[in-house]
């Protein structure tokens, strides 16, 4: 029967070889344990540049059911915020200024104009 200081030492150094076989391979293979270099890394939660951009549009507010969207002339959709006050706009031509995110193409918006076209 093997001594209680043995089974420590043993465990000890199956541990220790364990930890740093984790170690090799978070180097070779990357992963969860190492991060990304400075210059690319985003903190987490928060939009790059190239997502999120202030613009305006132009284009018809329109209603599919509960959702209210700006269509414009090229055809292209943006989901909007502020729902209930977008309903009021239905059908018409409007300038909108907000910050787009370009991946989601939903618009934060800021500032909304009507246009007698």
């Amino acid at each position: 029967m093997p001594s209680k200081r043995n089974s420590i030492r043993r465990d000890l150094f199956f541990g220790i070889i364990l930890t740093a076989l984790v170690f090799v391979c978070a180097l070779i293979f990357g992963g969860p344990f190492l991060s990304a270099s400075p210059s690319t890394a985003t903190p987490a939660g928060s939009a790059s540049p190239a997502q999120t951009q202030t613009t305006t549009v132009n284009g018809t507010v329109k209603r599919n059911g509960d959702q209210v969207y700006l269509s414009d002339r090229s055809g292209n959709t943006y989901m909007l915020d502020h729902q209930q006050f977008m309903r009021k706009l239905d059908g018409r031509f409007v300038s909108i200024t907000g910050q787009l995110n370009s991946r989601t193409m939903r618009m934060h918006i800021e500032k909304v104009e009507t246009i007698d076209a």
